[in-house]
């Protein structure tokens, strides 16, 4: 349900912002890495480094809303 959305931000985030799409029923190994408990699991990630974590779907302006709250 979130793909959609995902992929409008980052036609339209896309010099700012880099969306990477992982199926953790596949890459469990980096599920385990980042806590991933529930899906869908959001990772905002700056420098390499994971920022903040958001779980669940999320309507378009309130996940942008997020970014914007968690970006510097």
């Amino acid at each position: 349900m979130m793909a959609p959305i995902l992929d409008q931000i980052a036609t339209e985030r896309g010099e700012a912002l880099k969306v990477v799409k992982i199926d953790a029923s596949t890459e469990q190994e980096l599920a385990k890495e980042f806590a991933i408990g529930a899906v869908p699991t959001f990772v905002l990630m700056q420098n390499g480094t994971q920022k903040v974590l958001t779980t669940g779907f999320k309507s378009k302006k309130v996940f942008e809303q997020w970014l914007d709250e968690n970006r510097s």
